[in-house]
């Protein structure tokens, strides 16, 4: 193969794998490939005899210095390049002789010692690390693959031999010394029990340290960290092998790493024995421990890390040569004398295995640069006298279940519950499983369950070796688990372990076959009984036709086991016989029956429509085919019916639509009843669920309202990874175009279910060119939105299967129960379901069907049939019969919105009204909430989410519910509704915390269905305010002003125009119209509220004050501070009378009135205010209090402002750790103070730093806020100023002209724009283009000197600038000119030594020379250095003392702090 050939081959294997093919990808693949070649066994250089070391010393001849390892030889000189020698011609690896490699990757056994009671002996093989994950953990140890001089003679040196030569005329041949590979890594495994589970990593870390070919050797040693033994011993084999002293590993000439691979729950981690070995090794060699487990579960373990920065002083440094910055906590009382640092022993790291942490240590042993590597590491003086971990043996099962919970990762969790059900499990099952349902979680995922005190070793089988030992769930915790497991991965994880047990053991039980009943079940063999048993149980907890599988498998076992004839006990047929089965249909057609398919509702007790797995295999698509592929977003599909029929002309029709046509799919009903029951949304779901394998992403989204419809799409957001930002548009827009570039998902299928007029969503829908869309509606102007699918009532072929299916009548009698019915789907199923909960016949159901028609005669609505009502009546007679809390819990939500109803909100409104608490015994304990909501949905008149603890009744059901309702009660339970919605009400969304503040989205989508919004009730109106306020605060500016107008608008129909809930309601509408971009519409709005707060409730009410507020927050919005500060100063007077100087308003009041001051300059008095406002609310609120440290920001930009940019630095610097723990690194607050750090490590030289810095900062707040938010388009200019200053002249044209469009396009008039252009422009000059420069800045100063005055800082910088081009385009006059008076105006408003002020008097200096003035400019220039020099913030190696001595201008720039 050609070398275009190859690397074409590597750029498709990379794109495959969804990889980016960057040069430098392509070429570590290559790289990496070069280094998988195989090794025959014979290529492997040999150990000893007896498995020890090949190059240690002996250990007779250690001497005194044994006793406390051996020291460390002097450091090896590094060869050069010209000395190194190729590749190809490097030594083999070593291979330990006991060690059988596998390709691609070797398999390390981990061997239990056979005196302990746990698995032994067995190699388990595992799948290695993934190509390209392996790709870059050996990335991350290059810097360990140097070559150093070596013994003998190695190439020819052709230039010295040359050189010589020529000197001697004698040509004598000269050749440098032979390189050869720096390192050999002994790799020490503990041999505990635990660590069977971890052998992957194992495996892995070996792979990787071959593979990378940087070590002379690579050597497999075994510790055992439980044996009894004074001192664990080692060996380098087998069980047969000879053990050795520790110390044996040791190199005595330095070169040789020792990486310990251990979970550290061994017994000699705790009692200090491993600690000692582990201080003998550092004394002499770089020691770190690899942890398989995930760093959150390293707490558990006899190993306690603590957070550390290490540096060494030279390649190869012994631990106990490390320097070691203590920066954990645990060390703040710590005193450095020389007794306590020996006490701590040595330090080890303890890393993951993964790519960032071995990259640190890579560096961290290569020395290179002598970098200080923040990390993880353990003190060998403190591995003694740790505890045993506690026993959850002692616990109750939902707290072990909770315990675990708290401490795995979401993927341990995730398969844990998927184990539950399985059985019986071995370690080949967990992995089977893991593979199978979660191939992307990591190796650590398999050891975090196995080591969540969650199992145990079945009696019997704890002498087996690993891959035969039999574990369950501790009594009690598997039906923990499982009742949180979905009923499809239930079924999943049955049917893959039980063709493992038929394909590993030969057993007797066949899953698929147990699901199709198609033959008796006979003797069975220990593990398929154990099996069954297991199986008996989940399928119990799934219910449904389920449950009666397991109680007939439970019956034909017991009477296999008892000898007992085989005959089905429940159905009194043969266990063969196919007619007594309820997963088959006989039709009395001939050929293959017709697969279940879905209706509008599930007839499945206790689970929402569909949620059974199809796992007959005579199914279209079976569920080996399903797991061979999950798309992303596959949480948000609602689960399969199984008991879907027919429709397969429309699903065709479907799939040719958004294959073959680039529009969007709508299924529409057809114009018989306008709230549907026709099964749109099954049919939706079934297309959906055939064709998974089709798609690499699926979202459903379920769109009756908008604002849900939004908040959904920002879920896809963080499914996508895309960063989520405070304003929900921005995000969206992102998911959008994310859609559009295919990438990384070029198959994807998004779904919006029963949506309303097209124009609510219309914006928010991806663009169907790239991908599918699916829209599901009863809105008939959809029709020219896409391409429709009309959806109707079945064919009579599809409602006699469906009901044969279900309720196993005749076809005759099916045949008339449909043609009653008008064929129509959601009515077929509730008759179905009648049919099977009553056990009556078709005729029992055909005489009340007729009995409800005579009861309403005359009853026509354009809605729905008659026959509908009257199918629904008798299902809900049904259910009353049942129980009459059910029947009751159904009215009530009939009243909710058609979306989902959390439990949860019932429950915490369950005391609103009379109504309510007679629901009590339901509504105030979730088991029997869930019970009675499973009724209902077991009769179709609900669909339960189990996965969500929801449910949700059709809209076509509520309707004739209601209907069905008298008028007394209509109005009792929707007031009951309205009630708890206020009960149920979280609080106000500013003063709750985030937890609470979530329980807001559970109203959302009810606060208009329920007559929330319509009510007059002041707790009602209250609800609707602080929904509101919740959309305002997640971003959702146009829910939030959405639903702000149209309260205002009913709210002042009733008469309530000048109502206080009605003024607030527009208040909190401006915030979202401010935010939305119209700062002017959301002044005038302000504006007028002011005024009628102020003559309705005073001007010292807290409503006035607060609309006070939000009206100058307009106004800063607008560019106009001066009118802000003066309103903000009249409202911080107001407030400190009214309410005093230390309330929380006030102190909120004076941080704006601060803000204020900074905009129009006055910075000493701005800082006066922040130093006290800060102080008062540490005192009150204490240091970590949000506002506190928001006050504390403010100071530190009061001191840039004025020119202490060291003291900005400092301050912010150490507050910074505060604010990450208090308030999160990515909250704005941190951000915000982040840029005060960039923007004062540049003006106090540090510009490389600076730049770099903001590049990472400007990407925070682009993930953050958004492209084209206020706060990131100040952060762009940061990012200008920064890169101008470090020379990066380009890019900060690109950022500046970038920048400076967006201004035009949404703020042309306000100040930033006109400082955007000022900061712009000196970049021009600076790259050459001097006439845009000065064009620039004469618009910029007569835009400032109109807005904001020509004294302003901001306009004195302009002015500065602008002489510059003046003095660039030789107008020396006119530059000496304007840069005497901006010296003047600096000197009366910034002060004689503002830096900014000596930047203008160098400037002025350099003017006057230039016009011929040389002796006052080369006074005024001296003297001015002489300042710089002296100044803390400047010195005489600053940039601009170094300009100024240079005869040059220095620019003055502008960085305008957050409004």
């Amino acid at each position: 193969m050609s070398g275009d050939e190859l690397i074409d081959r590597a750029i498709g294997l990379l794109r495959q794998a969804d990889h980016d093919a960057t040069p430098d990808s392509v070429a570590d693949l290559i790289w990496f490939a070069g280094h998988l070649r195989p090794r025959r066994a014979e290529e492997a250089p040999q150990g000893d005899d007896d498995g020890g070391p090949t190059d240690a010393a002996d250990p007779s001849s250690l001497g005194d210095e044994a006793a406390g390892g051996v020291e460390a030889g002097p450091p090896v000189e590094p060869v050069t390049d010209d000395e190194r020698e190729p590749d190809d011609d490097e030594p083999a690896v070593f291979i330990p002789a006991q060690t059988t490699p596998l390709e691609p990757a070797p398999q390390v056994a981990i061997q239990v010692p056979r005196d302990q009671p746990e698995p032994s002996q067995v190699p388990l093989r595992v799948p290695a690390a993934p190509a390209l994950a392996r790709l870059g953990m050996a990335r991350a140890l290059r810097p360990l693959k140097q070559q150093v001089r070596g013994k003998g003679v190695g190439t020819l040196d052709a230039d010295a031999t040359a050189r010589q030569a020529a000197q001697t005329d004698l040509l004598v041949p000269i050749f440098a010394p032979r390189a050869e590979r720096w390192l050999d890594v002994a790799v020490v495994v503990d041999l505990a029990p635990s660590m069977v589970v971890s052998d992957q990593t194992v495996h892995d870390l070996v792979a990787i340290l071959n593979d990378l070919g940087a070590f002379r050797d690579v050597r497999v040693w075994f510790v055992d960290s439980t044996s009894e033994d004074s001192q664990p011993r080692v060996r380098a084999g087998g069980p047969d092998t000879p053990w050795h002293d520790p110390r044996e590993i040791v190199d005595p000439s330095g070169r040789r790493a020792i990486v310990v691979v251990a979970d550290c729950l061994g017994a000699g981690w705790r009692d200090g024995r491993m600690g000692d070995i582990l201080d003998a090794w550092a004394r002499s060699a770089p020691v770190a421990v690899v942890q398989p487990l995930p760093q959150r579960r390293w707490e558990g373990s006899g190993l306690s890390t603590r957070e550390v920065t290490l540096r060494g002083d030279r390649p190869g440094a012994p631990n106990r040569h490390l320097s070691v910055e203590f920066d954990d906590l645990f060390f703040a009382d710590f005193e450095t004398e020389p007794d306590e640092l020996a006490a701590l022993g040595s330090v080890i790291p303890v890393i993951e295995l993964a790519e960032r942490w071995l990259a640190s240590w890579a560096m961290l042993v290569s020395g290179e640069g002598s970098q200080r590597l923040p990390g993880r590491a353990a003190f060998t003086g403190l591995m003694r006298g740790i505890p045993d971990p506690q026993d959850d043996r002692a616990q109750t099962p939902p707290d072990v279940v909770a315990r675990f919970v708290a401490e795995a990762s979401p993927d341990a969790y995730e398969l844990a519950k998927l184990l539950a059900a399985a059985g019986p499990l071995t370690l080949p099952v967990i992995r089977l499983i893991k593979e199978a349902k979660l191939p992307l979680s990591p190796p650590s995922t398999v050891p975090e369950v196995f080591l969540g005190n969650l199992l145990e070793i079945v009696n019997g089988s704890s002498g087996a070796d690993p891959p035969e030992t039999t574990y369950d769930f501790l009594p009690g915790v598997r039906e923990e688990l499982v009742a949180k497991l979905g009923r499809a991965d239930a079924l999943g994880v049955l049917t893959e372990v039980s063709r493992y047990l038929v394909q590993r053991w030969g057993a007797d039980l066949d899953f698929l076959a147990l699901l199709e009943m198609d033959r008796a079940v006979g003797e069975l063999d220990e593990r398929s009984l154990a099996f069954a048993k297991i199986t008996i149980d989940v399928l119990k907890s799934i219910g449904g036709t389920y449950r009666d599988k397991a109680l007939r498998l439970e019956k034909q076992i017991n009477q296999a086991t008892d000898g007992s004839a085989e005959t089905d006990l429940i159905n009194g047929s043969p266990p063969g016989d196919i007619s007594s089965s309820t997963a088959t249909v006989d039709t009395g057609a001939t050929g293959p029956p017709t697969h279940p398919s879905v209706v509008e509702n599930s007839s499945e007790s206790g689970h929402s429509p569909g949620e059974d797995a199809k796992v007959i295999e005579s199914q279209q698509t079976s569920s080996a085919t399903r797991s061979r592929k999950t798309p992303i977003g596959w949480k948000s599909i609602p689960p399969q019916n199984a008991n879907f029929v027919g429709r397969d002309d429309m699903l065709a029709s479907l799939r040719n639509m958004l294959v073959n046509r680039s529009q969007t799919a709508i299924l529409l009903p057809r114009a018989l009843y306008g709230l549907g029951g026709v099964g749109k949304t099954q049919l939706a779901g079934e297309y959906v669920h055939r064709h998974r394998e089709d798609y690499d992403l699926v979202w459903w989204v379920a769109a009756e309202d908008p604002a849900e419809v939004r908040r959904s799409l920002v879920d896809l957001a963080d499914e996508l990874n895309i960063p989520v930002t405070n304003d929900t548009s921005e995000t969206i827009r992102r998911v959008r175009d994310t859609l559009a570039g295919r990438k990384p998902y070029p198959h994807w299928l998004i779904v919006f279910d029963n949506v309303g007029e097209p124009s609510t969503i219309r914006d928010l829908l991806p663009d169907p060119r790239n991908g599918h869309v699916l829209v599901t509606t009863r809105d008939r102007g959809w029709e020219t939105e896409g391409r429709a699918v009309e959806v109707g009532s079945f064919d009579r072929s599809e409602s006699v299967t469906l009901l044969r299916a279900r309720a196993s009548t005749g076809e005759a009698e099916a045949d008339e129960i449909a043609e009653r019915l008008q064929d129509l789907p959601i009515s077929l199923a509730q008759a179905a379901a009648w049919l099977k909960e009553t056990g009556q016949p078709a005729s029992a159901y055909l005489e009340l069907f007729n009995e409800e028609l005579e009861r309403r005669p005359d009853e026509q609505r354009p809605e729905y049939p008659r026959e509908a009502a009257a199918a629904m009546n008798i299902a809900f007679e049904q259910l009353r019969s049942v129980s009459k809390l059910a029947a009751q819990l159904l009215q009530l939500g009939s009243y909710f919105g058609p979306e989902w109803i959390s439990l949860d909100m019932l429950h915490r409104g369950r005391l609103a009204t009379k109504f309510s608490k007679s629901l009590g015994q339901v509504l105030r304990d979730q088991a029997p909430l869930v019970r009675t909501v499973r009724d209902i949905n077991r009769l179709e008149l609900a669909r339960y989410d189990s996965r969500n603890t929801r449910f949700q009744i059709h809209r076509l059901v509520q309707t004739m519910v209601q209907a069905d309702m008298t008028q007394e009660l209509r109005d009792e339970v929707r007031q009951t509704v309205q009630e708890m919605l206020a009960y149920a009400n979280p609080g106000n969304p500013d003063l709750i915390d985030e937890d609470e503040r979530r329980k807001h989205a559970q109203l959302s989508a009810h606060i208009v269905a329920s007559g929330v919004v319509q009510s007059d009730d002041d707790e009602h109106r209250q609800v609707v305010l602080d929904q509101i306020r919740y959309r305002y605060l997640i971003g959702d500016f146009e829910s939030s002003n959405a639903l702000a107008t149209q309260a205002v608008q009913i709210w002042e129909s009733h008469g309530n125009r000048e109502d206080v809930f009605t003024l607030i309601a527009r208040r909190h509408g401006a915030n979202a119209i401010r935010a939305l971009g119209f700062p002017s519409q959301a002044l005038r709005i302000n504006h007028e509220l002011r005024s009628l707060f102020r003559d309705t409730l005073g001007a010292s009410h807290e409503h006035t004050l607060a609309t006070v507020n939000t009206y100058a927050a307009d106004l800063r919005a607008l560019g106009r501070f001066a009118e802000a500060r003066d309103l903000d100063d009249e409202n911080y007077q107001t407030q400190l009378v009214v309410l005093g100087s230390e309330d929380r308003a006030t102190l909120r009041s004076a941080s704006n009135l601060g803000v204020d001051l900074r905009m129009v300059g006055d910075y000493d008095q701005a800082l006066d205010l922040d130093e006290e406002t800060a102080a008062t609310a540490r005192r009150m609120f204490g240091p970590e209090d949000r506002m506190a440290l928001v006050c504390s920001s403010n100071v530190a930009r009061d001191l840039y402002s004025l020119g202490r940019f060291d003291e900005a630095l400092r301050r912010q610097s150490e507050e910074l750790p505060l604010l990450d723990r208090a308030l999160g690194v990515d909250d704005l607050f941190v951000l915000l103070a982040r840029r005060t750090i960039v923007m004062s490590m540049r003006k106090l030289g540090q510009v490389n730093k600076a730049a770099e810095d903001a590049k990472a900062l400007r990407l925070a707040f682009r993930n953050r806020l958004g492209d084209n938010h206020p706060e990131t388009l100040l952060v762009n200019q940061t990012l200008l100023n920064a890169l101008r200053d470090n020379s990066e002249v380009a890019e900060a044209v690109r950022i500046g002209q970038e920048t400076l469009e967006v201004y035009r396009e949404r703020l042309p008039e306000h100040p930033f724009y006109y400082v955007c252009c000022a900061n712009h422009a000196i970049v021009l000059r600076q790259a050459g283009r001097v006439r845009e420069a000065r064009k620039l800045n004469e618009e910029a100063f007569e835009g400032l000197s109109r807005q904001l005055g020509e004294k302003h800082p901001y306009t004195l910088c302009c002015a500065t600038n602008l002489a510059s081009d003046l003095d660039a385009l030789n107008e020396n006059a006119a530059a000496c000119e304007l840069s005497a008076r901006t010296l003047q105006h600096s000197r009366e408003v910034r002060g004689e030594d503002h830096p900014y002020t000596l930047a203008c008097a160098v400037n002025h200096a350099v003017d006057l020379i230039a016009t011929g003035e040389r002796a006052e400019g080369e006074t005024l220039r001296a003297d001015t250095i002489d300042k710089m020099r002296r100044m803390p913030n400047i010195g005489p190696a600053h940039p601009d003392t170094l300009l100024a001595m240079d005869g040059r201008r220095i620019n003055c720039d502008i960085e305008p702090p957050p409004v």
